[in-house]
């Protein structure tokens, strides 16, 4: 996976997952969370591993690691914002690429962020890779799965 992530449909199951070992629920992370720079996480997607390359047909996964919040604002300046984004840097040039726009940034088995935006050459390491912050959309999320 790796760039400026494209749109795709949603997966949609036919019928529940059933959970086991391999199958498991992700927990949500706590309000206001913060996840420290150099922490090791993980992405993963179904899109391009390489600028103008092809969707993959097996589902992909990536290391990566958070970089520090002002690292990322100095990067991308009037477009990033502290309070709903989250940012990290690729692994050896891994990390989420065009087509996998909200994927999932899990890190110690929370779902921190969503895919959002990258460079243009999502390997680009000067640019860090930005996701949505999850925990900064907890009360929408818990009120629309009906919780409080």
């Amino acid at each position: 996976m790796c760039c400026v992530a494209g749109l795709s449909p949603p997966l949609q199951l036919k019928s529940k997952a059933k959970l086991s070992k391999c199958v498991k629920l992700l927990g949500l992370p706590k309000k206001d969370g913060e996840v420290p720079a150099r922490t090791r996480c993980w992405v993963a997607g179904w899109g391009m591993k390489a600028p103008n390359s092809h969707a993959e047909h097996l589902l992909q996964e990536a290391l990566v690691h958070m970089v520090d919040q002002k690292e990322c604002a100095d990067s991308w300046q009037k477009y990033f914002n502290h309070s709903h984004m989250m940012c990290s840097s690729t692994s050896q040039g891994k990390g989420f690429c065009q087509g996998d726009s909200g994927g999932p940034l899990v890190c110690n088995t929370k779902l921190q962020g969503l895919d959002a935006y990258t460079s243009q050459d999502c390997r680009n390491r000067a640019y860090p890779q930005v996701y949505t912050r999850v925990s900064a959309f907890l009360p929408w999320i818990k009120k629309v799965m009906g919780r409080k």
